[in-house]
């Protein structure tokens, strides 16, 4: 069963294995929704407690509800932890940032993309995030101020998501 992950320009994934790195002191497993975001969880947690204290955290999706629990888990956890975040593209790419903005380095997380279709999008009008779906290059609606705006290629890992703006904005004088 293989697991997709983001490589760097988010665009594009590959496949990898339900395996841990062997090296983590302890391990934190972060997922969003069931089915198979819950299955790559499993196997994540079957294989990391056999390296090291396993902390699982299960959600819905990532939400200000979620943010708080997901805040209490990465502030507790010490050097050496590995970080798995299991889900939609949203979710994991939200998750991610969050752990990065609290001290997580980059080698320490592993983003496990288990649905690509609903994307995190920031709008560069009224400076919201939201869920939307569709891809770079594609004209959506912003949820937060109804503007149409075009997904941009740019993606920002401090803030878990693609710049948007006005749709547009290359037409006007």
């Amino acid at each position: 069963m293989g697991v997709v992950t983001l490589d760097r320009n988010i665009s594009s994934f590959e496949l990898s294995d339900n395996t841990v790195d062997p090296s983590g002191s302890s391990y934190l497993l972060i997922s969003f929704g069931q089915n198979e975001s819950e299955t790559h969880a499993r196997a994540l947690l079957a294989d990391a407690m056999n390296h090291g204290p396993v902390q699982w955290l299960t959600f819905a999706s990532f939400s200000p509800v979620s943010r708080r629990p997901i805040e209490g888990a990465i502030r507790s956890c010490r050097n050496g932890v590995r970080i798995a975040i299991i889900g939609n593209q949203f979710d994991v790419l939200q998750c991610a940032a969050l752990a990065r903005s609290l001290g997580a380095l980059e080698n320490e997380i592993r983003k496990l993309i288990t649905q690509s279709s609903d994307l995190p999008i920031y709008c560069a009008h009224c400076r919201q995030t939201s869920r939307v779906v569709g891809t770079p290059g594609s004209v959506v609606v912003c949820s937060a101020c109804a503007r149409s705006v075009e997904i941009h290629a740019h993606f920002s890992e401090s803030k878990g998501c693609f710049l948007a703006s006005d749709a547009r904005a290359r037409t006007l004088p």
